[in-house]
């Protein structure tokens, strides 16, 4: 309604119409002695002078958001760490964007997110994005945003990282020494990769020695010395103890557990001076 004017002209049918006229034309037409007019939106009330105002136009209602940036890879993070960056999120639109909730599909992954959010056209708010792997290897995700943008109302963010764990294992070179080869090494239904490590410990878990997995395995043969301990020492194993073997999934960062056999002759227990060939296989939760 306009001041000066009463209710609409029931022959135009929206407000649009009668910027089809011209403004001042409309002015003029319908002799409007007011010299404000008056916006209601809401509860809001917005003033203007006539004679300020050379048109009046109109603009279909745009809801839309753009990210920055557009996808994240935190890369390598140890196990047990935490690393956060930032996501900005703008109203590209004409109109008010609310943003309703952000989450992701993975625990290592974590958004600040609380209560919806408003954004007038052309604002922006950084949201937090935590990276707290709890295992190693690599971890891919999607960070979710969902607003009222008609075009985009679950707006998907690749998200990535590495968790990474410390490789520990150590051992003494002594004087005496037990050969292994390792005619085959498995991690499920894979062969261990290249760079991955296979080494010998006593049962108490002490790392007696460790090799590489050489490029062309199994075709290129893998073998490792098993160490023993020296005369009244705790650098080694000891003569009759039990063999057992870990690989280090260097890939996953992490560190199996595993089962073998023996090929041939020989004993699962150390022996100055032995050999054995065995094919071992990763024990997998």
């Amino acid at each position: 309604m306009l001041p000066g004017v009463g209710n609409f002209d029931p022959a135009i049918r929206s407000i649009r119409d009668y910027s089809a006229l011209g403004f001042h034309d409309f002015v003029k037409e319908k002799n409007i002695s007011a010299q404000v007019i008056h916006i209601h939106m809401g509860e809001e009330n917005r003033a203007f002078n006539l004679a300020d105002i050379d048109s009046i136009s109109f603009v279909d209602l745009v809801i839309s958001l753009s990210v920055e940036p557009n996808e994240i890879d935190f890369g390598e993070v140890a196990v047990g760490n935490v690393q956060d960056t930032r996501l900005i999120v703008t109203n590209t639109g004409n109109g008010e964007l609310i943003i309703n909730s952000a989450n992701t599909g993975n625990d290592a992954f974590e958004v600040a997110f609380e209560e919806p959010i408003s954004l007038r056209p052309g604002s922006s708010i950084d949201l937090i994005v935590w990276f707290a792997p709890i295992d190693g290897g690599e971890i891919s995700s999607e960070i979710t945003i969902h607003s009222n943008s008609p075009e985009n109302p679950e707006l998907a963010i690749p998200v990535s990282g590495t968790g990474t764990r410390p490789f520990l294992w150590e051992f003494v070179q002594t004087d005496v020494n037990m050969s292994v080869l390792i005619d085959s090494a498995m991690i499920g239904e894979e062969l261990v990769q290249e760079g991955d490590l296979i080494g010998a410990f006593t049962a108490d878990g002490q790392c007696c020695g460790y090799s590489q997995v050489p490029e062309g395995f199994p075709e290129r043969e893998l073998g490792l010395s098993a160490w023993g301990a020296e005369n009244d020492m705790d650098n080694g194993f000891q003569a009759g103890e039990q063999l057992t073997f870990r690989i280090w999934d260097a890939s996953a960062f992490s560190e199996l557990q595993t089962e073998f056999e023996i090929i041939g002759e020989g004993e699962p227990v150390f022996e100055a001076g032995g050999f054995i060939q065995v094919r071992i296989n990763a024990i997998l939760e």
